[in-house]
């Protein structure tokens, strides 16, 4: 019942549906927001775009907790957390994807086989 967005207006957002309102607003990012995921079943999300910044947020607080910085040099279009957390998979107008241990929150696989940007990623259920 809540749910999570972003935004060019540079904005990361949650909604309780319940009461059909915004509960929390971070303005941390410069600049258009193009993705977020919700590392299931924690109060952890991730969330990056045009500022190349990937912002880690705990949703029970009201700021990022952890920024990682030259993960991608260009846009990020899209990450997203694998069923058990560990990992975070980014995808990027700099025409890869690459692979993100979170217990080490280190860059740990760059997979270049796109020969344009990249726009989304999926894991395998």
């Amino acid at each position: 019942s809540i749910i999570a967005s972003s935004s060019e207006d540079k904005i990361v957002k949650i909604f309780d549906l319940q009461i059909m309102k915004e509960i929390i607003s971070y303005n941390e990012h410069t600049s258009d927001v193009k993705t977020v995921d919700w590392a299931k079943p924690k109060s952890i999300i991730a969330s990056s775009g045009k500022d190349k910044k990937i912002k880690f947020f705990d949703c029970r607080s009201k700021n990022s907790f952890e920024t990682m910085n030259n993960v991608h040099f260009n846009i990020i279009n899209k990450l997203r957390f694998n069923s058990n957390c560990n990992y975070l998979v980014t995808a990027s107008k700099e025409h890869n994807l690459k692979l993100i241990d979170m217990r080490m929150m280190k860059e740990i696989q760059k997979f270049d086989h796109h020969t344009k940007g990249v726009n989304a990623v999926a894991w395998n259920p």
